[in-house]
């Protein structure tokens, strides 16, 4: 299954943009993702007629076009790429030791000349980094970037940049755990409960996405939910080595659900 999001963001080059990184009514992508949208259209026009005998050709080009570009404008979430870019590029290097910066500044590079390459037809691997020509260091020092923006309390780019992160690697849970966190933090539970849930998904022993799930359904008055992540948290953590280590955190969930 194609994704048209993720291809119209690639071909537009927002994902990675060394420079100054465009706006969602950028001209510059506004084109790329009607190219793509033409594209797409024309591959599934004869097709898509076959079901659809009542619309001309002309109609059902445009439905499949208006199909497509309805799919990608992801608008919440290409905001949050565009910004993290721009955290990464503009303020990375103030966080980076010389050596660190040059290498990740080169594969961001090495990363845009990959993007200007891709066809929407192209099959694009889960784990999108080292496709891209990003390492597994170069992962890192994003990473490291975002937890400094974390520390600031500048909550807005951790998440911004921790989103990108799921992007990139959507299969490493604390990638997805750090999310909900800067969500939380910000105060988009629902959202956070959303990302705590991926992170539960991959890692169901990830005792900290439950725990937090947990406070986060409390925080929006759903008790039952909250009640049934706690639970989930006991279970799991009496599994693992330590367990009374987290006893403070159950201490104050069960105070929270009793009350």
């Amino acid at each position: 299954m194609v994704d048209f999001y993720l291809m119209a963001q690639l071909n537009g080059q927002i994902i990675l943009k060394h420079k100054n990184t465009m706006n969602a009514d950028d001209k510059d992508y506004e084109d790329a993702l009607d190219k793509l949208a033409d594209e797409f259209a024309l591959e599934e026009l004869d097709a898509y007629i076959a079901k659809s005998k009542l619309l001309t050709k002309d109609a059902a080009k445009k439905h499949l076009k208006d199909e497509f570009k309805a799919s990608v404008r992801l608008e919440e979430q290409q905001t949050l790429l565009t910004f993290a870019i721009r955290c990464i590029v503009q303020d990375g290097k103030g966080y980076l030791n010389q050596e660190d910066w040059e290498k990740l500044s080169g594969e961001i590079k090495q990363a845009t000349e990959t993007i200007a390459r891709i066809s929407y037809k192209e099959k694009i691997p889960e784990k999108l980094f080292p496709f891209l020509g990003i390492s597994d260091k170069g992962m890192d020092l994003i990473d490291n970037i975002s937890r400094e923006k974390y520390k600031e309390e500048n909550f807005s780019s951790a998440l911004a940049i921790n989103a990108f992160l799921t992007v990139l690697d959507p299969l490493t849970p604390v990638y997805w755990l750090h999310l909900g966190i800067c969500y939380q933090d910000s105060g988009f539970y629902d959202k956070a409960i959303k990302a705590y849930s991926v992170c539960h998904l991959i890692d169901p022993i990830e005792v900290r996405a439950m725990i937090f799930c947990s406070e986060c359904y409390l925080l929006v008055n759903n008790k039952s939910d909250a009640k049934l992540e706690y639970d989930d948290a006991k279970r799991v953590a009496a599994t693992l080595e330590n367990p009374s280590s987290w006893n403070e955190q159950f201490a104050y969930l069960e105070q929270c659900l009793a009350g």
